[in-house]
């Protein structure tokens, strides 16, 4: 991921009361960030768009929220600097006491915001967090670099400053696993998808993943995070890249579709969130794609990846 960086946040956290989440908490936690970043941070509440405040060159709530990217190619349309990864196991209820932990990734520039997240972390769980509004307390901040396998704590509960984290994920730690993958993974690669992949093509959802379709969307998430956030483009033959992706096959398909939804405030209705879970192995030349997979494992690709959706990892087909 050259010129692109992504600090990963482990946010350790201790229910304070019931809380009832559905399946995918990812909905539940983004909800209640944006809710504690508008109450605590936007000045203008009144205005019905971020485009109508006269501060909002210098707003966090526009940066992280509403993303206007005057300077940009896709304008209020840029992709969020973050990422909320919600816990991934099938449990729904937390009683006072027990651990609810989730991470919030940052993208590049958007470390500046770190401040503003940990204070709007802090008060999601004063304001409460799904159904019923259950509450938690904040205990503990990490910075994680998983490549390394380090983590550095920048808050514990009682501090009245926090750290500034120094662990950045950029591309010599992403490429450095993909040499070591290259070894036993450059012809044989099992993927697997922890949260759902939501992919569109032609209109059309796809239920059925191919190697070019997952590289598509892949270099379009990365292309867009880059020229936001990196300060620079993503510098790659797409069209030559893509063809060799056709050339890979899928030798063995397990993934299913699992259907999920949210419910959207803003509309006030419930809106479809499900994709594609579990597992898919390819097989071919897949030695040049493995640094952007790599990549992919820490900004997720597809629809609603900034609640969580499309998060995979990688692991070596030995079948």
């Amino acid at each position: 991921m050259a010129g692109l960086q992504a600090h990963i946040l482990r946010f350790e956290a201790e229910a304070t009361s019931d809380i009832h989440l559905r399946h995918h908490k990812g909905s539940a936690l983004r909800g209640a960030f944006l809710h504690a970043l508008r109450t605590d941070f936007c000045t203008n509440p009144s205005l019905a768009s971020c485009h109508a405040c006269s501060i909002h060159t210098s707003c966090p709530v526009r940066f992280l929220v509403s993303t206007i990217d005057e300077d940009g190619g896709r304008g209020s349309n840029a992709p969020r600097p973050y990422i909320i990864e919600p816990p991934v196991d099938a449990r729904e209820l937390y009683r006072p006491g027990d651990p609810l932990v989730f991470n919030i990734v940052l993208f590049s520039r958007a470390l500046s915001m770190f401040p503003y997240v940990v204070i709007a972390a802090q008060r999601m769980g004063e304001f409460g967090l799904g159904i019923g509004r259950g509450r938690f307390a904040l205990r503990e901040v990490w910075a994680v670099e998983p490549v390394a396998g380090v983590q550095q704590r920048v808050l514990r509960r009682g501090d009245d400053l926090v750290k500034v984290p120094d662990l950045p994920i950029g591309h010599k730690q992403v490429f450095e696993v993909a040499r070591h993958l290259e070894c036993g993974a450059s012809e044989n690669l099992k993927v697997r998808f922890k949260t759902p992949l939501r992919l569109v093509t032609n209109g059309q959802l796809v239920h059925r993943l191919s190697f070019a379709t997952l590289m598509r969307r892949l270099f379009e998430r990365l292309t867009v995070l880059w020229d936001a956030y990196a300060g620079e483009p993503l510098a790659l033959d797409f069209a030559n890249v893509l063809a060799c992706a056709e050339q890979i096959g899928v030798s063995y398909d397990n993934t299913r579709w699992l259907d999920l939804d949210r419910y959207s405030t803003r509309q006030g209705r419930p809106l479809p969130m499900g994709g594609l879970v579990g597992e898919i192995a390819f097989q071919g030349d897949l030695a040049p794609f493995l640094p952007w997979l790599q990549g992919g494992t820490i900004t997720h690709v597809g629809k609603y990846a900034v609640m969580g959706n499309g998060w995979y990892e990688m692991i070596e087909n030995r079948e």
